[in-house]
Parts: C-alpha cells; sequence; structure tokens
C-alpha cells in the first residue's frame, strides 16, 4: 500500500506493518484478509512504518515535520498520551505526522529485526480477531468506536498485552 505522497521519501525503505501490511497477506482457504481487513480501510486510516532507532532517523523525522507525541499534550481529539500505549518490547519511539486528513506513524525500534519477524508471524486471521482495535470481532468484547472515544482506547489498551506476550515468546525461543 502506497503511503500518502507527501511521506513518500521519507519512508522509502521502511518496514510497512498494521492494518495496511495485514490486508496485503495471502488469502487463505478460511480467510481474505483484502476482503475482511483491506475493505476496511479508507483514505484516514493511518500507515503504520518501523525502522531501526538511531539519532540520524530521529533528526531526520523530526526535521521533516514528525513529532514526537510526548512533545504534544494534544492532537485534535485525540490524546497523545493515551494514543502512546504499552509499547512492544522493541518499541523506542513513535512519531506521527499528520497531513491532508491523513497520518503516517514511523516507530523506531530498539531491535528491527526481531520486530519484523515477528510481525511477519502473526497470522492474519488471527490478528483480525484478537488484535486489530478495529475488527468487529476484537476479543477485547468492546464495541467498535471511532478513535478518540473512550472504548477505542480502551480496546488498545486490551490488546497491548497480547502484543507483548507475543513478544516476549520470539525473544525467550531465541537462539
Amino acid at each position: 500500500d502506497d503511503p500518502p505522497s507527501w511521506a513518500t521519501d521519507t519512508v522509502r525503505g521502511m518496514y510497512l506493518y498494521g492494518s495496511r501490511s495485514m490486508a496485503m497477506r495471502p488469502k487463505t482457504a478460511t480467510f481474505d484478509p483484502y476482503e475482511s481487513i483491506g475493505q476496511n480501510l479508507r483514505y484516514n486510516t493511518d500507515h503504520d512504518y518501523s525502522i531501526q532507532h538511531s539519532q540520524a532517523t530521529r533528526d531526520a523525522l523530526l526535521d521533516d515535520g514528525f513529532f514526537c507525541p510526548k512533545d504534544n499534550v494534544k492532537d485534535g481529539n485525540i490524546c497523545i498520551e493515551e494514543k502512546n500505549y504499552l509499547p512492544d518490547p522493541t518499541f523506542h519511539t513513535l512519531f506521527i505526522k499528520i497531513k491532508d486528513g491523513q497520518q503516517v506513524q514511523v516507530v523506531t525500534r530498539k531491535n528491527i529485526i526481531l520486530f519484523m519477524k515477528v510481525w511477519k508471524s502473526i497470522d492474519a486471521e488471527f490478528w483480525y480477531n484478537y488484535i486489530w482495535k478495529s475488527s468487529p470481532y476484537s476479543a477485547s468484547g468492546l464495541s467498535l468506536d471511532k478513535p478518540g472515544t473512550p472504548n477505542y482506547y480502551r480496546r488498545k489498551k486490551f490488546i497491548a498485552p497480547i502484543m507483548i506476550q507475543i513478544f516476549n515468546t520470539a525473544i525467550s525461543t531465541r537462539s
């Protein structure tokens, strides 16, 4: 999935993950990621990217107009402190840029290789049913709400421990 034109140069070479990445996974006998996830993506659905953390990357993102949520109290109706929910063990810093109604998020990682291995190993149907905060079948049992609403953030906080456990399992089984 292509990023907004204003972010193309910035995210070139970065790893796409999140709902846009999952929507591109291959169809299986029991699940079609494009039908279940891709059809729900909209113009304003965020684009999620990751890259290995470095000072040079941090400086380049800031120079390009990205900001760190901890540097800002609010962005529109979204409370930044809640948006930056329980990170996984590879998480370093979240950077966000919003322009023309589109949002790009870049997470710099302590270990991008581990993050990519874990992300690639997550089954799209499992992610859809148990992890994706926008899934109508979310295991959290919370109603599907728009970003900025209380249940939306409760759902995010519900899925974070699942993701952390997946990463901790990967870390503990590395050789």
